[in-house]
């Protein structure tokens, strides 16, 4: 059944959202796996094409050894870079064609 006008544009929105909504918690929950689970460095085979391994990166934007900024403040930081990138987002699938 095919929806018309308005209608098919919110679906459209929704459908898209909920899949937003879903790949970002696989990728919460994989990171929380390999936190737990892996060991440093060592790697875990899936099959012949995948494999996993923890590792860190050490010199992320803002979180360079030079850089005089504490990891709550920029965990908070990117906390609030993210809702600035989902209100933007937000704003414009809003928007009017």
């Amino acid at each position: 059944m095919k929806l018309g006008g308005l209608m098919d544009y919110s679906y459209n929105k929704i459908r898209l959202t909920s899949f937003a909504i879903i790949i970002f918690f696989i990728d919460q929950f994989s990171k929380l796996i390999a936190l737990h689970f892996l060991e440093f460095d060592k790697e875990f085979k899936v099959n012949s094409l995948v494999s996993l391994h923890r590792i860190f990166n050490q010199n992320t934007f803002l979180l360079n050894q030079t850089l005089p900024i504490s990891i709550y403040l920029y965990k908070i930081l990117w906390v609030f870079i993210a809702c600035i990138m989902l209100i933007g987002i937000f704003w414009v699938t809003n928007q009017k064609a």
